[in-house]
């Protein structure tokens, strides 16, 4: 048996499928071959064809991450919830693969993307220059997990500000009685789970990073 054959028919036409199938499926690992046995947190392809670091690390990042990522109403529908194990919490695969394509957790199984209707995102002309001042033949390097990571909080960030009514590049002008508000505020609504839940320690750190970033992630309005 080799990963193509994977039962598309059968996947497609599942109304949810667990948090571990869909990251499975994702990178074309058929999830009746993965070793359930060991804790589905740090859940590894079991044959030979794909148990590499490589994988088993691309595998526990996406499910730390969708797992996270599950409560937004934004890209992910309510499905059933299982009350000890997140992994195993139900979601839509055609979901699971926009949202993948939409953070850039790449590649994706080309199999996966047709069984989901999901478009392939589209490389890049050869030679064509970046959105950067980098020149063509420069290649940025690939982003590491702690980059991504911080990149997703902010973006959590930013999206809690505009839900409370503000532009996180022109909050309320700056003074020390306005700055204790919006931060608390908007500190508030992230620690309440929008769209996930984030700890003081990480809002605070991801805060800072942003304002202070260049360019600046937040800004008071002048």
């Amino acid at each position: 048996m080799t990963i193509s054959s994977i039962d598309w028919d059968f996947w497609r036409t599942m109304p949810e499928v667990k948090v571990w199938q869909a990251i499975a499926l994702s990178l074309g690992i058929d999830p009746d071959r993965m070793d359930q046995s060991r804790d589905y947190g740090r859940l590894a392809p079991a044959d030979a064809d794909v148990a590499n670091a490589r994988m088993r690390t691309e595998f526990a990042g996406r499910l730390q991450l969708l797992v996270a990522a599950l409560p937004d109403p934004e890209h992910f529908t309510k499905g059933l919830v299982s009350s000890d194990t997140p992994a195993n919490h139900r979601v839509q695969l055609k979901q699971v693969a926009a949202w993948l394509r939409l953070t850039g957790r790449l590649p994706l199984a080309e199999s996966f993307l047709i069984a989901t209707g999901v478009s392939q995102p589209p490389a890049a002309p050869p030679g064509a220059a970046s959105s950067d001042d980098s020149t063509p033949d420069e290649k940025r390097p690939p982003l590491t997990e702690l980059q991504k990571m911080q990149s997703w909080q902010e973006d959590q960030l930013r999206r809690a500000t505009r839900s409370l009514g503000f532009d996180p590049m022109a909050l309320p002008p700056e003074d020390r009685q306005n700055d204790f508000f919006v931060k608390a505020v908007i500190r508030t609504r992230c620690e309440k789970n929008h769209p996930v839940k984030m700890r003081t320690a990480v809002f605070n750190k991801t805060w800072d990073r942003m304002m202070n970033g260049t360019p600046p992630g937040l800004r008071y309005a002048v």
